[in-house]
């Protein structure tokens, strides 16, 4: 499929900021510093050995769920009552990776790549696990994420491709114009879709039905995850590049980095007009903030202390929902949990 390949890397006029902020002393003690911040972080093992967390994402009623590659089922946690829900997977060793959300009626159906297997398979409330074989063999299926609909986006590492599949399980796919781009994250959950390119060098957004690539102006910057911005009226996403930078682009090609310290390879979005990025290899999560004028530009942009969240292995993937976050540790097999805190300005 033929697409249009742009680069509007100019950086947006920095406008000063009208609007002081201010962080009073008692908000400073209770969070350790102005800013957003975690705390009452937990890191707990998961009841099967060795089952590799990898994908986790929380459903609107605040579930967890946790796609487990060795183990080869998910997992589903409810923190209000601490009960556990395995499913295993039909298909052995299907090489789960991520876990993603559609809504199908009044409620929500479960998603998740099958690396592996070829395959992306769901659970929906009626009935049992339905899997789906990819149209082209090989495509490796990695990165997913809901459409805000009655569907899902998933990238395809080896077959360089990005699919969406319906609830009614009918697959569309888009070939990257970029070979061998590497697709490993993705999200379109507020209705635009953007993934990452970590070969490729670029961001990629969907426009009328068509890939188009943004490439990124320093050269290996390794993209490596990916978050849609859910406030502000111009449709923008936040990634993470595990060269040091996060970037800030929206759908005019309007582009921004930030050097941050560590190396991201893990972002959300959290409450507060906040965002949160794992280094993955050092365990910790870092916390950002910056205040918006009308255009929808960040202003003050500003970043916290690294937080350590977990003493031993290394952090795959980040879920925030409203003010939890939540992130894997496979090495560890446990499943990390803090609350976040942000504070308020006059």
């Amino acid at each position: 499929m033929a697409a249009a390949t742009v680069a509007d890397l100019s950086r947006p006029v920095q406008r000063p900021n009208p609007w002081l902020s201010i962080c009073t002393i008692a908000l400073a003690l209770m969070a350790g510093g102005c800013g957003p911040s975690l705390s009452d972080t937990k890191e707990v093992t998961l009841k099967t050995a060795s089952s590799y967390p990898f994908g986790v994402a929380c459903d609107d009623d605040g579930n967890v769920w946790i796609a487990q590659a060795n183990a080869n089922m998910i997992e589903e946690q409810s923190p209000s009552d601490g009960s556990i829900n395995d499913r295993p997977i039909p298909t052995d060793d299907s090489g789960v990776r991520g876990i993603a959300f559609s809504y199908d009626s009044s409620s929500q159906r479960v998603w998740f790549t099958e690396s592996a297997a070829n395959r992306i398979g769901t659970i929906s409330q009626a009935g049992p696990i339905v899997e789906y074989p990819l149209p082209h063999a090989d495509s490796e299926p990695f990165a997913i994420s809901g459409d805000g609909f009655n569907g899902v986006w998933f990238t395809e590492l080896r077959g360089n491709r990005i699919g969406h599949i319906t609830n009614s399980g009918v697959i569309t796919e888009y070939n990257i114009p970029t070979p061998d781009s590497y697709p490993n994250a993705i999200d379109g959950s507020r209705g635009d879709l953007w993934f990452t390119e970590g070969r490729g060098n670029r961001v990629g957004m969907m426009s009328h039905n068509r890939i188009v690539e943004i490439a990124l102006p320093h050269p290996n910057s390794r993209p490596s995850a990916i978050a849609a911005q859910y406030w502000g009226t111009t449709p923008t996403a936040w990634f993470a590049e595990e060269s040091g930078r996060i970037g800030r682009v929206d759908v005019n090609g309007h582009f921004t980095e930030y050097d941050v310290p560590g190396k991201p390879d893990a972002i959300g979005t959290g409450p507060g007009l906040t965002l949160w990025y794992a280094d993955g290899a050092e365990r910790t999560i870092t916390g950002v903030s910056a205040s918006f004028e009308a255009s929808d530009q960040p202003q003050d942009f500003s970043v916290t202390r690294p937080f350590q969240v977990a003493a031993s292995g290394e952090i795959a993937n980040v879920a925030t929902c409203k003010d939890d976050l939540w992130a894997t540790n496979p090495q560890s097999n446990s499943l990390i949990h803090a609350k976040i805190f942000v504070t308020q300005s006059l």
